[in-house]
């Protein structure tokens, strides 16, 4: 077998197996519906794009802070459905962006270091 045909093979071997476990945890670990959609909390406030664009920017800190506390959430369970979970996802946006930038530098440095080790032979 050629070199190039066993690596597409392994390749596509490992794209599989990743892809069932996501399929498996797809239907094992679903979500149940909201049923408190656009009903008020105690304080009769119904959370909507903006507080969820909140929620989602600052869910590092929200969510190390309800690992201690029971009464932190990191996502209100009252809100106003879609627009909600737009502003949540925006949120999110700009520490995915600053997570995959880091990733990219520390991926950078490590291949100038493999390849300035390579230049002194």
């Amino acid at each position: 077998m050629k070199f190039k045909t066993k690596i597409w093979l392994q390749t596509a071997f490992v794209a599989a197996v990743i892809l069932g476990i996501l399929i498996i945890l797809a239907i094992f670990i679903h979500p149940g519906a909201n049923t408190v959609v656009n009903t008020p909390d105690p304080e009769g406030k119904v959370a909507g794009f903006w507080k969820g664009l909140v929620h989602g920017a600052t869910i590092s800190i929200t969510f190390i802070m309800s690992l201690f506390n029971d009464s932190v959430n990191i996502y209100a369970v009252h809100n106003n459905g879609g627009w909600y979970n737009f502003g949540f996802a925006w949120g999110l946006t700009p520490l995915a962006i600053a997570l995959r930038i880091l990733l990219w530098l520390i991926e950078r440095r490590r291949r100038r270091d493999i390849f300035s080790f390579m230049n002194n032979f």
